[in-house]
């Protein structure tokens, strides 16, 4: 009630959004590259072939360890 008085946004609303601001500075570099993790962005090779996306988009990044078969 008082969100819609106050015209405010919702608290998920914010942190999607702070999460996306974040990502945009640790992908154009705009904090520091030793205490941030390293985002793997496509090549423009690879963007210029396809016809869909945009050289921005992120590669997930898979684990090299299964420590499910440790256990």
């Amino acid at each position: 009630m008082r969100l819609k008085v106050l015209k405010l946004p919702t608290l998920v609303y914010r942190r999607t959004r702070g999460d996306m601001i974040e990502i945009y500075k640790i992908a154009m570099a705009k904090h520091d590259i030793h205490c941030c993790p390293q985002l793997n962005l496509r090549s423009s090779v690879v963007s210029d072939i396809e016809t869909r996306g945009n050289m921005y988009k992120l590669i997930p990044v898979r684990c090299k360890y299964v420590l499910l078969k440790i256990f």
